[in-house]
This record gives structure tokens, C-alpha cells and sequence, in this order.
């Protein structure tokens, strides 16, 4: 156990601060873009919500890439490396067509969905602006998971550390108007945004280049004459893609429902949402680190090891969690006080009604951790199908009726749509553990 944990722990802690930056740029943009009013900052649900749930689900089928990535490296076929990157750059930037085609038409689909009108041209002016970030981001995404799996964890904790510098300058320089730069406001927040992931992606691009031997860099110039390692992404990340974009669907969902209860709810949920996402995303990875960890250890036949990574991802997420959930209880006013303005109307109200939204979260990181490293641990034994239709069956068929029936039946309202969710996580994450036990059953068996 203490083998798999110290393995474990050098490509967690690169993941989880890779994750944890990104969710930093978002909170601190949407830190700053609150100071603009109450609108804006309802508006700031959307916009956070939304920017995690289409980039979530076009990346996810990238994530395969790191799985893939150590199960080469832990075959020892480093000669396949090059043709995987360069296949997966090309469904990177391909998937972030359709993309930037979804952030272009962002007005009028809350429009037909019936959310507020005042938010709407917010949303819309960030979206527009930051939608030409997506190529950057897919292709970050790739070298991100080809570096992790190729054991340069450190270099993806540094390119995260400077994503997250360039963010917080940027947004601050073009949201209010410093360093000589127009304040452009919502707006400028979707630029910096942009910005930033051109010039992460332009640095992760000459890692990559580093990293690779000057034979495998001659093989990325070659005209990709088949597409293997490019169909293995497409297999492998499919079903990660369908359940990624089926919990980001029932999620916004969520968000729509707390928006027909109006602005303050939207408030509150915004508070509670981005605190929570500061405290999830780092588990996404875990996950990931989880995956490519499973890889290696199932590609070098060390199915002992295998077990061994799923039950220390669980511990390092219960650990975080844990910390994460002493700050909230000690520092919740002050953490609420970066978003609320408490000289506004309705600001009491909106505190009071966040605090409990955190509790109810809080209790559901502990279930939602054990979800995320499981599935991230399946994914490196290539079982993608079985979380996906697990995700999609109890999102859909339960946890969405129960959002409706707690929230707008009952008229327990946001609270109640938040319940809705805590059962979700409490049944999900003990099927996949019974799913996990039984493939390192199977492992042992093939052994």
C-alpha cells in the first residue's frame, strides 16, 4: 500500500494542481467579474457553470490519452508515443469545433431555456470572447496527459502554476481596466481567458518537443498514414465522453431549475457552486493520476499493484476532503464575503441560504471522491462502459425526478434540488466500488 500511494501521490499531486489551478482561474475571474453587482454576479452561475460543463464534455475524450499514454509506457512501447500525440492532437482540435459552435450560440439557447433576461447578454459577452480558447485547450489537454504519463509530472505542476499567474494578471488587466489595458469587464474576462490558454498551450507544446527523442520527433512530421492510437482515443474516451457529458447535462439541469426560482437562489448557488468546484475539480485529479497509475501497473503486469492504487486514491481524496471541508466550517463568512457584498439588498438572505448548500455539499465530497478515483482507476483497466451507464441510468431516472420532486413539489427549493444530488452520489459510489473489487477479482483471475 505504501508503494502504491508514493507512485500515486508523484502524479496526483500533478494533476490535482493542474485541476486546482484551472479551478483557481475560474474563481478568481469570477471573483472579480462579482464586483461588477449582483446581476453579474448571478449571471456568474451561468457563466462558471457552463464553461466547466462544454469544456468537460468535449476534453473528457481526451482523458484517454493519459490511460493510454501509461499503458505504452508501462509495455515499454515508447515507439508508439508520437503517432498517439499527434492523433489525439487532430481529435483535440476537431472536437473543439463543435465547441466553439455551441459557445457561439449561447444567447439564444438560455433564451429558449427561459433563464432571466438580465443575465443573458453577460453570458453571451464572455462566451463570445472566450470561445476562440478551445483549439489551445484540446491540444493542453493532450500534451497535459502525455506528459503525466510519460513521468514528467513536475513539468505539468509548473505549467499549471504558470496558467494560473497568466489568468489572474490577465483577468485584473482587462476586466478593470489596469496596466494600460481597456477595462472591458465581462467581456475582458473571456479575453484573458483566451490569452492565457494560447500561450499554456504554446509552453506545454515545447515540453512535449523536450521531452521526446529527436527520432520521435521526426516521426510527428510524418503524414499520419493509419489511424490506430487515434480509433484506441475514440474507444476508450467515448464512453467517458457520453458519461462526462451526461452528468455535465443533468448538471445544468440543476442549474436551469435553481434559475426558474430567481436571482437570489442563482446567487446563493453561485456562491456555493464555485466553492465546491474549487474543492471537487482537484479529485478529478486523483482520478486521472489513478488512471494512468492502473495503466502501468496493468501494462507491467502488476496486478497486486493494481488493487492497491484504487484504495490510495480513495485515502489521498478522503484526506483532501477533509482539509477542504475544516476551512469551509472555519472560514465560511470571510470565503462568502469574496463574492456577497453584504451592503446589498437580499445579501443575509444569500448567505444564509449558501452556508446551507455548502453543508449539503460538503457531505456529498466524501461519496463524490470515492466516484471520481474509481472510475478514473476503471479507466485504466479500459472499463469506461460500465460507469457510463451507470452515470447516465441513475442521473436521469433518479436524481433528476427526485431535484424535481424536492425542489418545485415539495417547495424546499434549492435545498432540496441539492438533496437530490447527495442521494445521487451516495448510490453511485457504492455500486463502483462493488464494480472495481469485482474487475480486481477478474485481474488476478487473468493472471
Amino acid at each position: 500500500m505504501l508503494s502504491a500511494l508514493k507512485r500515486l501521490f508523484a502524479i496526483a499531486l500533478a494533476m490535482m494542481t493542474s485541476r486546482l489551478t484551472q479551478t483557481l482561474n475560474t474563481f478568481i475571474a469570477m471573483a472579480m467579474i462579482a464586483q461588477l453587482g449582483n446581476t453579474v454576479l448571478a449571471a456568474g452561475l451561468t457563466i462558471s457553470t457552463m464553461r466547466i460543463v462544454v469544456m468537460l464534455i468535449f476534453m473528457s475524450l481526451l482523458f484517454s490519452t493519459g490511460a493510454i499514454t501509461g499503458r505504452l509506457v508501462g509495455e515499454k512501447r515508447h515507439d508508439a508515443l508520437p503517432e498517439m500525440l499527434q492523433q489525439g492532437w487532430c481529435i483535440g482540435v476537431l472536437l473543439s469545433i463543435a465547441c466553439m459552435i455551441l459557445m457561439a450560440l449561447v444567447g439564444p439557447i438560455l433564451t429558449v431555456l427561459h433563464q432571466p433576461p438580465a443575465i443573458i447578454p453577460y453570458v453571451t459577452e464572455f462566451f463570445h470572447a472566450f470561445l476562440w480558447a478551445m483549439p489551445a485547450i484540446m491540444m493542453f489537454v493532450v500534451n497535459q496527459q502525455f506528459l503525466a504519463g510519460n513521468g514528467k509530472q513536475h513539468w505539468v505542476t509548473l505549467l499549471s502554476v504558470i496558467s494560473l499567474v497568466l489568468g489572474a494578471l490577465l483577468n485584473y488587466a482587462l476586466i478593470f481596466g489596469h496596466f494600460g489595458c481597456p477595462a472591458l469587464g465581462v467581456t475582458g474576462s473571456g479575453l484573458a481567458g483566451t490569452l492565457s490558454c494560447w500561450i499554456g498551450f504554446g509552453i506545454s507544446l515545447v515540453m512535449v518537443l523536450v521531452t521526446l527523442t529527436k527520432t520521435q520527433r521526426g516521426q510527428l512530421k510524418k503524414r499520419i498514414a493509419h489511424f490506430q492510437h487515434g480509433k484506441l482515443v475514440i474507444k476508450i474516451g467515448t464512453p467517458i465522453c457520453i458519461q462526462t457529458s451526461s452528468e455535465m447535462l443533468v448538471l445544468m439541469v440543476f442549474i436551469l431549475m435553481v434559475g426558474w426560482l430567481g436571482e437570489t437562489a442563482m446567487a446563493a448557488g453561485q456562491v456555493a457552486n464555485e466553492y465546491m468546484l474549487f474543492a471537487i475539480v482537484p479529485i478529478f485529479g486523483i482520478a486521472e493520476a489513478s488512471s494512468i497509475c492502473v495503466g502501468k501497473a496493468y501494462g507491467g503486469k502488476d496486478y497486486a499493484l493494481v488493487r492497491s492504487i484504487g484504495t490510495a486514491g480513495i485515502i489521498l481524496a478522503w484526506l483532501f476532503t477533509l482539509i477542504v471541508a475544516a476551512i469551509f466550517v472555519i472560514f465560511h463568512r470571510p470565503l462568502a464575503g469574496i463574492f456577497i457584498s453584504f451592503d446589498q439588498p437580499n445579501a443575509e438572505l444569500i448567505y444564509h441560504l449558501a452556508l446551507w448548500l455548502l453543508f449539503i455539499r460538503i457531505i456529498s465530497m466524501f461519496m463524490d471522491a470515492v466516484t471520481q478515483v474509481l472510475t478514473g482507476s476503471l479507466r485504466g483497466l479500459y472499463d469506461t462502459k460500465f460507469p457510463m451507464k451507470l452515470s447516465m441510468i441513475i442521473g436521469w431516472c433518479i436524481m433528476l425526478p427526485i431535484a424535481a420532486i424536492f425542489g418545485f413539489v415539495f417547495h424546499w427549493g434549492v435545498i432540496g434540488i441539492t438533496c437530490a444530488g447527495l442521494i445521487n452520489s451516495l448510490i453511485v459510489s457504492t455500486t463502483l466500488w462493488w464494480r472495481w473489487h469485482q474487475q480486481c477479482r477478474n485481474c488476478v483471475g487473468d493472471s
